[in-house]
């Protein structure tokens, strides 16, 4: 058995994976449109529809397109215009990450995103998997405003990524909040704990198979 202070979160980009995540344990959602892409910002409507049938915690992506993280002025704006939409609604973070042309972390853009989101707590999602340093980007965001990172510290997986992970939660201390991820399930979550020792996961199968990804 997890310990009661440990967290799992559901990915999810349907209002049916979302009630059968709840119902089958998820602590909380990661709502996404589009998880072909690796998740954009959802439809409005879809974010009302699963906050009327859910009542854990909900967290929305902020990501105006696929492939990299490197945004230009216009998808700033159009992301800063979504925000502007989601900080609105009834949801209990905001999943976002951006990243310089050199594949550091984007700390300015960070903490602008950070200072509009209305004391919404911001989750710096997996492009650090992409930056160049992960342990240095870790250092990096501890100068914003983000609550969590969210990775499977810069491997394909959890589990291959479990030794970075743990060096990640270090560095990060106790004011942010790692969400370690990648190819994270029901059925190994518990040796995942058991290495990484986190407080938090993060999955599309966490919590079982879900309509979506039969």
């Amino acid at each position: 058995m997890l310990p009661n202070h440990v967290i799992l979160e559901a990915c999810v980009d349907s209002v049916r994976a979302a009630v059968q995540a709840s119902q089958n344990g998820a602590h909380q959602l990661e709502l996404c449109g589009r998880l072909d892409l690796d998740g954009l910002t959802p439809d409005i409507d879809l974010i009302k529809a699963v906050r009327a049938q859910v009542d854990i915690p909900i967290k929305v992506m902020l990501r105006n397109r696929g492939g990299n993280f490197v945004y230009s002025s216009d998808d700033i704006s159009i992301m800063k215009d979504s925000l502007a939409e989601l900080i609105q609604l009834d949801i209990q973070g905001i999943v976002f990450g951006a990243l310089h042309e050199d594949d550091t972390i984007n700390v300015e853009l960070t903490q602008e995103i950070c200072d509009l989101s209305g004391g919404i707590p911001i989750t710096f999602h997996k492009a650090i998997d992409s930056s160049v340093d992960i342990l240095s980007a870790t250092y990096s965001l501890r100068s914003t405003g983000i609550q969590y990172i969210l990775t499977s510290g810069g491997k394909p997986t959890a589990a291959e990524g479990s030794y970075l992970l743990k060096k990640m939660i270090k560095i990060a201390g106790p004011n942010i909040d790692i969400i370690s991820a990648g190819k994270v399930t029901s059925d190994n979550i518990q040796e995942l704990h058991k290495s990484i020792k986190g407080r938090s996961y993060h999955g599309k199968l966490i919590v079982g198979a879900l309509d979506q990804y039969l």
